[in-house]
């Protein structure tokens, strides 16, 4: 099932705030971009426990309702963990033929940011929160990605901004998420 938010999302596995001042290369030592992971990883890990919580809840309250082991009481249930943000959303878009290997940096004149309104964020999660697999051959035999939901968590950032209209667009395109495919 793919369900589309809208069609700008972009799928990122590298997320990070920046203070300071990214609009010239001649900027002052003191002035100098600083960046940092921290935000984001604690925004993510924190709607990842909630999303996990809430899921655990769910199964739950399916055995007590129909009195097994497994499946939802109801058909389709989907969560999606997602962070409502004030900050400003870019993706930094770049050829990676042009990173200094040596350095680790890319000549600032190469590299291109660009505004969105929303992405999907591909969170490694830490150690402590996925769980395991109950079969963990299984899961990795599985091969659709069954390993896949223990180590990593799409997180969907969404800029306040636009809050409204994508609350709007999932209203609208939920539905046919949930549909069976064409033959």
């Amino acid at each position: 099932m793919t369900l589309k938010f809208s069609g700008t999302t972009i799928l990122t596995d590298e997320a990070r705030e920046t203070r300071g001042k990214f609009s010239s290369a001649s900027i002052r030592p003191r002035e100098k971009t600083r960046t940092s992971n921290a935000a984001v990883y604690d925004a993510a890990r924190q709607v990842c426990l909630a999303t996990q919580a809430i899921a655990t809840e769910e199964v739950e309250f399916s055995r007590a309702v129909n009195g097994r082991q497994e499946g939802p009481y109801y058909r389709k249930h989907l969560l999606i963990p997602i962070i409502v943000t004030t900050a400003r959303l870019f993706v930094c878009e770049f050829d990676p033929a042009e990173v200094d290997v040596a350095l680790g940096t890319i000549p600032f004149g190469k590299v291109k940011l660009r505004p969105v309104d929303e992405l999907l964020y591909e969170f490694p999660l830490p150690r402590d929160l996925p769980g395991v697999p109950s079969n963990l051959t299984e899961a990795i035999i599985r091969g659709n990605g069954g390993i896949e939901i223990f180590v990593r968590k799409h997180v969907l950032v969404v800029g306040s901004s636009a809050f409204k209209a994508f609350l709007k667009d999932l209203e609208s395109n939920a539905p046919k998420a949930f549909e069976p495919p064409s033959p």
